[in-house]
């Protein structure tokens, strides 16, 4: 049988700090919204690394939703998802959770 490795597209350094700046530039916009959950981002990393198809599926409309699609449309590119060798165009999906303390 022959053994085919599958890699999902992946962010060029570390996700957390670059996502966490981004929050922290807009932290005082959503704590006045009082905005704090779990923003879930979908989109497509092309075979080349570029980011497109950016789009909120949960908390659609909010400030949090907004910095991340931001975020990402912004960010670098990606390193593509591999499929049995071959570099492949995919979907991802990233969460991203933003929590006010009382």
């Amino acid at each position: 049988m022959e053994n085919l490795t599958c890699f999902s597209a992946a962010f060029k350094g570390d996700w957390n700090s670059y996502v966490k700046k981004k929050i922290e530039t807009s932290s005082e916009h959503l704590v006045d919204a009082g905005e704090s959950g779990t923003c879930l981002v979908q989109f497509i990393v092309s075979t080349d690394g570029i980011v497109s198809n950016v789009e909120a599926l949960t908390m659609k409309g909010s400030k949090l939703a907004e910095v991340v699609v931001s975020a990402i449309r912004k960010g670098a590119k990606w390193n593509p998802a591999m499929n049995n060798g071959h570099v492949v165009k995919a979907y991802r999906q990233q969460p991203v959770t933003f929590k006010i303390e009382p």
